[in-house]
C-alpha cells in the first residue's frame, strides 16, 4: 500500500468511527433513556449525536466522490 492509500483509509476509518461512536449513544438514549443523569439535556444531546452522523456521513461522502481511487480496500459484491 502506498502513503496514499493508508491516509485514504485512516481518514475513512475515522470518520466511520464518528458515526459508530454516535449511533451507539442514540441506542443508549433510545433503549434506556431512564439510565440517563440529565433527563432536561436528551432531546439536546440526542441532537448532537444526529449532528455528528450527518457530519461523518457527509465528509465520507465527499471523500469517496474526491479521492476514491485512493481507496484499495476490498468492495463488497452484491450477489
Amino acid at each position: 500500500m502506498s502513503i496514499r492509500s493508508d491516509l485514504y483509509i485512516a481518514i475513512k476509518n475515522r470518520y466511520l468511527s464518528e458515526m459508530t461512536e454516535a449511533k451507539a449513544v442514540l441506542e443508549i438514549y433510545f433503549n434506556n433513556p431512564v439510565g440517563i443523569g440529565e433527563h432536561s439535556q436528551i432531546l439536546q444531546v440526542m441532537n448532537e449525536q444526529l449532528e455528528k452522523i450527518s457530519s461523518a456521513n457527509g465528509k465520507l461522502q465527499q471523500l469517496h466522490m474526491s479521492f476514491r481511487s485512493y481507496d484499495v480496500t476490498p468492495e463488497k459484491k452484491s450477489k
